[in-house]
Parts: structure tokens; C-alpha cells; sequence
């Protein structure tokens, strides 16, 4: 059974990020980020090309943003879409959505 692995606080102020492969849990406030993007993308599935969804988390502290791809994520991918979407909101950080409806 799948986890969730990104959950928003009760006071809408710190995102938890849980990997569960490396048994580590990342606590980001809102201040940390930069911004969170949202875009489609194509990976690789078995020996072809499927496009997929992806949320892109920018923070202060790194180069490389924290990535969920829809793919990997299908059962809470839609509510992570939509917790971060209000967290953005709430918190004043820059939301960018580049998926085509």
C-alpha cells in the first residue's frame, strides 16, 4: 500500500516530505521556498514514452528542486496538487501551473 509522502501542517505554515527509502523526513516552512511549480513531463515506461505530471518544489536551500512525479505518486498526487496550491496561496509563494487541462 502506498504512503503519502508530502503532507501540509494543521496551520498551513510547514510542508513534511517523507523518503521513505532513506528513512529521513524533511520539515521545509514556508520561508524555505522559493517557489513550486507544476508541469507535464515524458518518462521513460517500458520501452516507450509516457507523459506524466510533476510537481516541482524550489527551496532556498538547494539547486536542484524536490520532485513527485504523478507517475510514481498516483494515488495522492491530485491532493498534493491541491494542499500545495493552498499552501502557496496562504503563504505568499509564487505558484506556477503548466499543466494543459
Amino acid at each position: 500500500m502506498e504512503k503519502r509522502r508530502l503532507s501540509c501542517s494543521k496551520d498551513w505554515t510547514t510542508i513534511e516530505i517523507a523518503d521513505f527509502d532513506d528513512k529521513k523526513t524533511l520539515y521545509l516552512n514556508y520561508y524555505d521556498i522559493n517557489k513550486i511549480q507544476f508541469d507535464e513531463a515524458l518518462i521513460n515506461k517500458l520501452f516507450r514514452k509516457v507523459r506524466t505530471e510533476k510537481i516541482r518544489i524550489f527551496v532556498n536551500t538547494s539547486s536542484k528542486p524536490i520532485e513527485f512525479t504523478k507517475h510514481n505518486n498516483e494515488m495522492y498526487f491530485e491532493e498534493y496538487k491541491q494542499e500545495l496550491s493552498k499552501f502557496a496561496r496562504d503563504n505568499s509563494i509564487h505558484l506556477i501551473d503548466n499543466i494543459i487541462s
